[in-house]
């Protein structure tokens, strides 16, 4: 709002030419009465002015403003992260960090294992490898613990069930290949990397790999993905 000050200009209001008394002290007569228009005393017509508000007020007027505004946004931002996070950890799945000395596994899953099972090749009489990996004994429907042996190096040990991957196990690779053909992100694991976690009926789920070697300054990875 603009401030407006008005005060007598009439020099010369007495019979002897001196001026009046309110044009002596150049009084601000609008602060008693913000409506009017002439001199209280020589009834002469105020002369009106419009106070201009410094610049540096002006300045502070809109950083204070501006402040106030980002303050809001700050707090907006920080409340809906809050929401955000507090519906994933109500809903969403709890991925475990793994560390190396998790992926030690229990000396009894040695005991199950078993060699590659071979095959005679008709038409040469030599052995071959079978394409499946190497089943320790397995009751149909009934899950056990104990460890795969793939053709390529790849090993499992973990939970099996019918022959497959199927609950919580360890999962080393033996060489660079895709970590599944259902990830959408295509994301690949190298020789020696471990991933570890959960798989249902032989598929990987959600878990976490850990590198062999750093890369990208990381250790590992949060792998999901789903059924």
């Amino acid at each position: 709002m603009q401030k407006k000050i008005g005060y007598c200009t009439n020099d010369s209001y007495t019979e002897d030419g001196k001026p009046c008394p309110k044009a002596e002290t150049k009084e601000n007569q609008l602060l008693l009465n913000p409506f009017t228009l002439r001199c209280e005393i020589c009834d002469q017509d105020l002369k009106i002015e419009i106070l201009k508000e410094p610049t540096s007020i002006k300045i502070k007027k809109k950083i204070v403003f501006l402040s106030k505004i980002l303050v809001g946004v700050l707090l907006t931002s920080i409340l809906i992260f809050s929401i955000v996070k507090g519906i994933e950890y109500l809903f969403g799945e709890k991925d475990t960090i793994i560390k190396k000395d998790d992926l030690k596994v229990d000396d009894s899953f040695s005991n199950q294992e078993s060699h590659n099972p071979k095959k005679i090749d008709e038409t040469n009489g030599m052995e071959k490898e079978s394409d499946q990996p190497s089943l320790p004994p397995n009751p149909p429907g009934e899950k056990i613990k104990g460890t795969l042996k793939f053709p390529d190096g790849d090993k499992y040990i973990g939970e099996i069930k019918d022959g497959l991957m199927d609950g919580t196990g360890v999962y080393v690779f033996a060489k660079r290949q895709l970590i599944s053909d259902k990830d959408i992100r295509n994301r690949y694991a190298e020789a020696g990397d471990t991933l570890k976690g959960v798989w249902k009926k032989g598929n990987f789920i959600h878990g976490n790999l850990l590198y062999k070697n750093v890369r990208d300054g990381k250790r590992g990875e949060t792998i999901i993905i789903g059924q």
